[in-house]
């Protein structure tokens, strides 16, 4: 079922579908799925595949798992809704084409599409049912203005009248007057309707579907009332690459306190100009948008404009940097200059924090690279990309992860710069290498050794050696896995950087656990920890204390493997990695079997599977956690046949890469 609402701008489209799927939502009991398609919005219009991605991930496939090739993709969109009933609204569409991957096969499902387009090619081939929603009636549109005047509206109803009409009964255009209106209590309606009919000094305004002149003249007169810097924030707004904006980074863009920036972003919520559409971040409709875009380009000089957002790149920049140095240590980045004071990067009280925000301003930060790549500076693509690295991996929110690789390419090589083009050669190929594409991988870690060669950056080069042993090791080519590792820990001492040398030192010890050395893989191991701790990388730590547990467990020291691998647990915890956390449960499981605490063993297990059923991560991790509760819940009779002795671990912490 496909009801395609279509209207001109500011009908109330979005306004109907979400508060009708909302009062029918018992009649769907698997829930509901919303997308914003930005059809017409200042950016450019969503695409499918991304729509798809994060469908999948509410459905609840992993991330890694979430098909990069829109075909693809929508055959497993449709067969996870294949028995489901499920509202799922996709707002402000631009085209047949763009909504046709994301319509379910199922007949239980319904899709409530909203378009300013008739979308005649919907209707036609896919059966969709059209309602075209009209501007208000007249006693429609004076209620509207009734409810928000409140006794005002009474003592001037011809002004009322002559209002609405006025507004050309357009409920966006309503709201506005009403507003502001509410905002000046001083004013008679019959003076404000003057003013609003005084409109054509802002013709120039040209918005496509608009109801004669009556939304510009809202726009036009609401802005007028703003204090100065109120009226310059709104501007700069309209300059936003992304989709919504928070004090922090609406300070450096306007380069002001973030308290001010607060302030003056709450005054535009209460003209009704934009509104907070969850605490703390703010938007607004994509006419206004338009509006703020072509105020801020007519009346604002380029420079002027070029330098907000170079400040607001900053401070994505540095935040996203500061973040991924807090949560990743043990990834390699670019180096940075120190920020400017008018970059105002946030400061994390901790690893939550940290994770917030990039969890937070994903989207952003992807329309960020996007925005720089193909309007300028490019520079601040590349940098930007290589900087939210560590964040896509550890999310492994693929599609994003590809267009911002890609993005940051081809900013890079029109840059001329050589550093940054083997950068985000690198992030490309570790993006192919986690899709199990190790062909592209390859290829892609061989163009950025060589810049990274040209460029004299051995730390590039000690990273992309650790990333093909990492490949090496998961296609079974064991020895070409240890020299890799080995050139990489050559590397990493010869220039003394310890967390890159611990890395190595993990990595190496993976193969000679494979090969049977255990005593070697320890050693290895123990050096590792000791540098890692030096370094205060936490995530190398942890990963050296599985290894020695798993070592201590196989060699028959349970109490030792036990606190080893506790030690592990209670790091990852903290850091807040909750596939590694899970994986170092399930060592932990294992152990507490074999020691006979067979209650213990499965509370634990079930908590690792806990975790990365949460996280949606790795599916290795997540049958490591399923064997461990198998294996826990068979000794303690959970199934017929009850299993005579402990399995070993059911996984080793994986080659780390950078």
């Amino acid at each position: 079922m496909i009801t395609a609402i279509a209207g001109t701008a500011g009908v109330g489209k979005t306004a109907l579908a979400v508060q009708w799927a909302h009062r029918i939502r018992d009649r769907f009991p698997d829930g509901q799925l919303y997308a914003n398609l930005n059809g017409y919005g200042v950016g450019p219009p969503l695409r499918s595949q991304q729509v798809l991605s994060q469908f999948l991930r509410a459905l609840g496939v992993p991330p890694s798992q979430v098909p990069v090739d829109v075909a693809e993709a929508t055959a497993v969109y449709r067969t996870l809704m294949a028995d489901r009933a499920m509202v799922v609204l996709l707002d402000n569409a631009c085209t047949a084409d763009q909504i046709r991957p994301l319509l379910p096969a199922s007949a239980g499902c319904l899709v409530v599409v909203t378009s300013r387009d008739r979308l005649d090619g919907l209707v036609a081939r896919d059966g969709a049912r059209r309602l075209t929603l009209d501007v208000l009636s007249v006693p429609e549109s004076v209620a509207l203005l009734e409810r928000m005047l409140g006794g005002r509206a009474a003592d001037e109803p011809l002004a009322i009248t002559q209002l609405a009409a006025t507004c050309a009964y357009l409920p966006l255009a309503l709201r506005i007057a009403a507003a502001h209106l509410t905002n000046h209590h001083d004013w008679r309606v019959g003076d404000y309707l003057a003013d609003l009919r005084d409109g054509n000094v802002i013709a120039a305004l040209e918005v496509e579907g608009d109801q004669q002149s009556a939304v510009r003249a809202a726009f036009d007169l609401s802005y007028g009332s703003l204090a100065p810097d109120e009226q310059r924030v709104f501007r700069l707004l309209g300059l936003m690459p992304g989709t919504d904006m928070t004090s922090r980074s609406m300070a450096a863009l306007a380069d002001c306190e973030a308290p001010d920036a607060r302030r003056l972003l709450e005054r535009l919520a209460t003209a009704h100009l934009i509104h907070q559409h969850v605490p703390g971040r703010y938007t607004f409709h994509d006419l206004l948008r338009r509006y703020a875009n072509e105020k801020v380009h007519r009346d604002v000089e380029r420079r002027d404009r070029e330098a907000a957002l170079n400040r607001l790149f900053d401070h994505y920049l540095h935040t996203a940097r500061a973040a991924s140095d807090l949560l990743y240590s043990q990834i390699i980045r670019l180096p940075l200059d120190k920020p400017g004071a008018a970059a105002r990067p946030v400061v994390f009280a901790g690893y939550s924090d940290a994770r917030g925000w990039l969890d937070a301003e994903h989207t952003n930060l992807v329309s960020a690279v996007q925005h720089a790549q193909e309007h300028g500076p490019s520079r601040a693509a590349w940098q930007l990309a290589d900087a939210m690295r560590g964040h896509l991996q550890k999310c492994q929110q693929v599609v994003d992860w590809l267009i911002v690789a890609h993005a940051a390419i081809s900013a890079a090589h029109s840059d001329g710069e050589v550093l940054g083009y083997g950068a985000a050669q690198f992030n490309l190929a570790t993006a192919h290498a986690c899709l199990s594409h190790y062909s592209l991988a390859v290829q892609h870690y061989a163009e950025a050794l060589e810049l990274y060669q040209r460029a004299g950056w051995k730390l590039g080069e000690a990273a992309v050696h650790t990333n093909l042993g990492w490949i090496d090791e998961d296609l079974g080519r064991l020895h070409q896995a240890a020299v890799h590792q080995s050139r990489a820990l050559d590397l990493a001492h010869e220039g003394g950087w310890t967390y890159l040398e611990s890395t190595a030192l993990v990595n190496l010890a993976l193969l000679r656990f494979f090969d049977g050395r255990l005593e070697e893989a320890a050693e290895h191991n123990r050096r590792a920890l000791i540098l890692s701790r030096q370094a205060k990388a936490s995530g190398n730590e942890g990963y050296a204390l599985d290894g020695l547990g798993v070592v201590a467990f196989l060699q028959g020291r349970l109490d030792e493997a036990a606190e080893l691998c506790g030690e592990a647990v209670d790091i990852f915890c903290r850091i807040g990695h909750s596939a590694d956390q899970a994986l170092a449960r399930t060592y932990l499981a294992a152990i507490l079997g074999a020691s006979g605490q067979a209650v213990d063993a499965l509370e634990c297990a079930n908590i690792a599977l806990s975790l990365v059923t949460d996280s949606r991560s790795d599916r290795r991790v997540e049958a490591a956690a399923r064997t461990a509760v198998g294996v826990a819940a068979g000794l303690l009779g959970h199934r017929r046949g009850r299993l005579t002795s402990a399995s070993e671990p059911s996984g080793w912490p994986g080659t780390l890469v950078c």
